[in-house]
């Protein structure tokens, strides 16, 4: 590609150089003749300026040299095509190298031809323009393959600001969100943790509206029920032990207090106490069975919401989730059921236990004339006992499948976020009446915290969605700017070709006619106006020429980025008074355009804030490959400034900008480092790939 786009600026080059030649042939017919050198120069010098012509000469037809100027200093002259002897009727070329300052040139012959009538030239109005062609001079033209141009890129800095914006806003929002999320999460996970080793002393303290608030509510329910279950055991335990201490003390009275022949009462006395005591053992010992199951249950639900607050993959919380469901609750067949309005259907989200042909993970259940339907509108807890088939069928005949599968008791319970149904849990068994109302009331708390934990998954996938969907946007973003970069270095090429080309020659020639008429003036009055004519087209020549030479720098991609560089650096050197000085190695360093403008921008940009802001008198440049990258180094002697606030100071930047040319770089697969001090300069490095 590059070599397309080289071959492709060679031919335009040569396309330009062909057409100044024969206008400069054109216009020199009559000063040959006539042997006016003056009326020479003046055609010599109207090409001045131009950044393609190196030099041009003039000779007669015997090839004796009329006039000539030189704009490239040091240059060898090739006299190769002037000696050949083949009669020319187009322009012919060659290219040379200087050996002086190492450039290619091109070396481009035209010849200049007549029309007139024997030795009139076609020029005179009395005679006419017909005859045989004869050659009457030559024209030998120097053209040098560089061009010069500075770029303006205020759409793309736009453009750029907008996605450098875009991804910061990005950043913040997912950093919000995630703290948002997380932060509620790890003081469930600590309180969780306080319930695990028997501390019920320290409740959450609840923030938030939204899912996590249902989840923390439900945490600190349980924290003052276990409270009351431990208040009331520990109650029980000392009211037995003080009737235990109570009844020995009494024995001990009575023992001292009766006679040898109250014995018969006395052991009569002692079985009823001790069938009392009996009792209250009994009653102390269901207690703690109770205060221990509690105690389990408790247990087993600080596990659930300490599983729920570790993690927010939803499909790790379902598998642990019914591990410990289990333990509460026996079941041979869970089922969480996710509903979706819009269809007014149900999404099994996660299944375990025993297999239900067509009703499989994944799969969407019609929600119209189903169990499920009527607990969503109770909005509580159903008990279904499946052992008559055709009451179930004409009751619920979506729980036949369930019930021919060998199951007989369902229990379910609506899972219910920020006051919204979200889904169903399902416990299913294979024993008749299998479960009770304490097991639904159970099973309720359960379902509480495993509904914030789907709300909160659920929450989490719209983040992960849409931080998704802007780095997408981000990319395009990227990849639009570099498109855009391409295209309006193309088209910004296009029109300084049609500059040169057309406006540029046009102009040329108009001097030419107009200097012509000049010659031709017969008063002093005439003359007058014709010279403003002529300062006029003068400015207007050297106009386009500079925005030619502004808009597209040929020498970037025929001569190579350290060239480039090289002219930039002598052009702010002159322009402003900073010294300037490069180094480079010799190695080749192919990149492709993209990298090249890119590269080219950010050392021109860099250049520019050295003259606008640095205060420096010396600004150094190296330039080296190092493996399968490009470094480029600028360091100047100036200011400095402080590198803990280059976050502000890239975006106070003009112009392409810092901030920008960060951006840019990191596109590209790049990076750039600043290194900065106050009053002890800058140090800026760009490291970019190569087109290997």
């Amino acid at each position: 590609m590059i070599q397309h786009e080289i071959k492709s600026s060679y031919e335009e080059l040569l396309h330009h150089g062909r057409g100044i030649a024969k206008m400069v042939s054109k216009n020199s017919e009559y000063g040959i003749y006539t042997g006016n050198e003056e009326f020479l120069c003046d055609i010599v010098k109207s090409l001045d300026g131009d950044p393609d012509i190196a030099y041009v000469f003039i000779f007669n037809e015997t090839k004796r040299q009329l006039v000539h100027r030189i704009f490239k200093p040091s240059l060898q002259i090739p006299r190769s095509l002037l000696n050949r002897d083949a009669q020319l009727t187009e322009p012919i070329h060659e290219e040379f190298l200087n050996q002086k300052d190492g450039k290619r040139y091109v070396n481009l012959l035209a010849p200049v031809i007549s029309y007139g009538l024997g030795d009139s030239p076609r020029i005179f109005p009395n005679k006419e323009n017909v005859g045989q062609q004869k050659t009457v001079g030559y024209v030998q033209i120097g053209l040098t393959q560089e061009r010069l141009t500075k770029r303006i890129n205020r759409s793309l800095f736009s453009t750029l600001l907008f996605a450098s914006f875009a991804v910061l806003l990005g950043v913040l929002l997912t950093l919000f969100i995630t703290r948002r999320i997380t932060l509620p999460i790890k003081r469930q996970k600590l309180a969780a943790q306080n319930i695990s080793e028997g501390k019920f002393d320290h409740p959450i303290e609840i923030q938030t509206s939204d899912e996590i608030y249902d989840l923390t509510q439900s945490f600190n329910h349980m924290l003052e029920n276990l409270k009351d279950y431990r208040a009331e055991v520990e109650k029980c335990n000392a009211e037995l032990t003080s009737a235990n201490r109570k009844l020995q003390r009494e024995i001990a009275e009575r023992k001292r207090a009766v006679s040898i022949s109250d014995s018969s009462k006395i052991v009569q006395s002692l079985q009823q106490e001790i069938a009392e005591r009996k009792r209250a053992e009994e009653a102390l010992q269901e207690s703690e069975r109770e205060a221990r199951r509690l105690a389990h249950e408790h247990a087993v639900v600080a596990e659930i919401g300490r599983i729920i607050s570790s993690t927010l993959n939803i499909e790790e919380v379902y598998e642990r989730f019914g591990e410990e469901v289990r333990k509460l609750i026996p079941f041979d067949r869970v089922a969480i059921n996710i509903i979706n309005p819009e269809s007014r259907t149900l999404t099994i989200a996660y299944l375990a236990g025993v297999e239900i042909p067509d009703r499989r993970q994944g799969d969407a259940i019609p929600l119209a004339d189903t169990a499920t339907e009527e607990a969503l509108r109770a909005r509580s807890g159903l008990i279904i006992s499946m052992e008559d088939e055709k009451e179930i069928a004409a009751r619920f005949p979506g729980l036949l499948p369930i019930m021919r599968a060998g199951l007989r008791s369902s229990m379910m319970v609506p899972l219910i976020s920020k006051d919204e149904v979200i889904g169903v849990l399902h416990l299913r068994s294979t024993k008749p009446d299998a479960y009770t109302e304490r097991d639904l009331r159970l099973l309720e708390r359960v379902g509480d915290q495993i509904a914030g934990a789907i709300a909160n998954a659920q929450l989490y996938a719209e983040c992960k969605r849409a931080e998704n969907e802007l780095q997408a946007y981000d990319n395009q973003l990227r990849s639009l700017s570099s498109q855009l970069v391409l295209a309006e270095e193309r088209e910004r090429r296009r029109i300084a070709m049609e500059l040169h080309d057309h406006i540029g020659q046009a102009l040329a020639c108009c001097k030419i006619k107009l200097g012509d008429l000049r010659a031709q003036a017969c008063s002093i009055e005439f003359l007058e106006p014709l010279n403003g004519i002529r300062e006029i087209i003068e400015e207007a020549l050297r106009l386009t020429r500079s925005l030619t030479f502004e808009l597209s720098p040929p020498i970037l991609y025929e001569v190579g980025f350290e060239a480039a560089v090289e002219w930039l650096g002598e052009r702010v050197q002159g322009e402003h008074g900073i010294e300037f000085h490069l180094e480079y190695d010799k190695g080749p360093k192919p990149m492709d355009d993209e990298t090249r403008i890119t590269l080219f921008r950010a050392v021109r940009e860099l250049l520019m804030n050295v003259t606008k802001h640095a205060h420096a008198k010396k600004v150094c440049l190296w330039i080296e490959r190092d493996g399968n990258y490009i470094r480029v180094h600028v360091e100047d002697d100036g200011v400095g400034f402080d590198s803990s606030k280059m976050g502000s100071h890239l975006m106070r930047s003009k112009g392409f900008g810092l901030f920008s040319v960060r951006e840019r770089l990191n596109h590209i697969g790049g990076h750039l480092k600043i290194e900065s001090r106050p009053n002890s300069g800058t140090r800026v490095t760009m490291i970019a790939p190569l087109r290997i």
